[in-house]
């Protein structure tokens, strides 16, 4: 498997990885007014909350904007199953939410409470709280009422700055592809000459490469990819290659020992280069072998020093992580073709 199908995207990891933060996004944006709510509870007292009876057959009206919308549940009987075991977990589960949310003692303590639960802010969650908001004396429907508010302006905040991240990524991918662009047309001529690719390394200078360009440029090749454009797959891919030979360039700071002279000396030529001429290279540096004393083992050293800093030195199932340990598989198959 070539380095580029190595890191052909995923149809699934991109899905994951721009599946919105907030699921309720617009929601979040829009200023709910409770006018009415279901008589829920819970199966112990809580502030806010009545006993539980059943949430089939309960009405819930919100006015959303100028818009009314009610929303009712099929009552039990006639075929239709009871409150089950599910339901009444994520009940609890979102009654222990607000229940964090309001005990909250600090405003640090409140912005932790929202970041570790930031996917949960959904439709059930707002719905749960406005039918404790309902039942609840006033002095905890007024607490309540803050919790709503502050959450709702905490995800204003959280889809601004995910807008912001997106807007910057984009404008430092498309730095970094137009770099591969031909002077004078623009076009792409693939595969890439020499003077594309040090003018992409010379904007790798220039620019930070950080997750949210990464998780754009697996974006952008799987719109290509729908779309059929492959040669800008392949533009991407080789981006994203010489972004990770020049990150891996110098061996990680953590390592305890200094790898074999000739081994990086080797690794810093080979990851120089682009993915085509690695064999080329190696099978140079093993007809000298003999006299520069280098061997596959001190080469394998090198790339598990790097190989480690990798996978303890960045956030794990980060695409920057996926990306070099792709890289430095690859590398490490083509080094044991060679040096048997």
């Amino acid at each position: 498997m070539s380095l580029s199908a190595a890191i052909q995207p995923s149809p699934d990891a991109v899905a994951a990885a721009f599946r919105p933060r907030a699921r309720s996004c617009s929601a979040s944006r829009r200023k709910l007014s409770y006018i009415a709510a279901a008589n829920l509870g819970c199966s112990r007292p809580r502030n806010g909350c009545a006993s539980l009876k059943r949430l089939r057959g309960s009405s819930v009206l919100l006015q959303i904007g100028s818009r009314s919308q009610c929303v009712t549940t099929p009552r039990s009987g006639s075929g239709d199953s009871p409150f089950d075991v599910s339901e009444a977990a994520v009940l609890a589960n979102l009654d222990g939410l607000i229940d964090s949310l309001m005990q909250a003692k600090s405003d640090a303590e409140f912005v932790n409470v929202v970041t570790a639960n930031v996917l949960s802010f959904d439709v059930k969650f707002f719905l749960r709280l406005a039918a404790r908001a309902d039942v609840a004396p006033e002095q905890d429907k007024a607490a309540l009422t803050r919790v709503s508010q502050r959450v709702m302006g905490m995800m204003d905040g959280i889809v601004a700055q995910t807008q912001r991240q997106m807007s910057s990524s984009a404008e430092v991918l498309s730095k970094l592809v137009g770099a591969a662009a031909d002077d004078g047309t623009g076009a792409f001529v693939l595969p890439l000459r020499q003077d594309r690719l040090d003018a992409v390394r010379g904007a790798l200078q220039t620019v930070a490469v950080d997750e949210p360009v990464l998780s754009n440029a697996y974006a952008w090749m799987r719109k290509a990819s729908d779309d059929g454009l492959d040669g800008m797959v392949v533009v991407i891919q080789r981006v994203l290659q010489l972004w990770a030979g020049k990150q891996l360039a110098a061996p990680p700071q953590s390592a305890k020992t200094a790898a074999d002279p000739a081994a990086e000396a080797l690794l810093r030529k080979l990851m120089d280069t682009t993915e085509e001429s690695w064999d080329q290279v190696l099978g140079a540096s093993a007809a000298e072998a003999s006299a520069t004393g280098l061997t596959g083992s001190t080469i394998q050293t090198a790339l598990q020093q790097r190989m480690e800093g990798v996978v303890l030195g960045l956030p794990n199932g980060s695409y920057a992580q996926r990306i070099q340990a792709e890289y430095l598989k690859e590398l490490e198959k083509r080094v044991k073709a060679v040096f048997r």
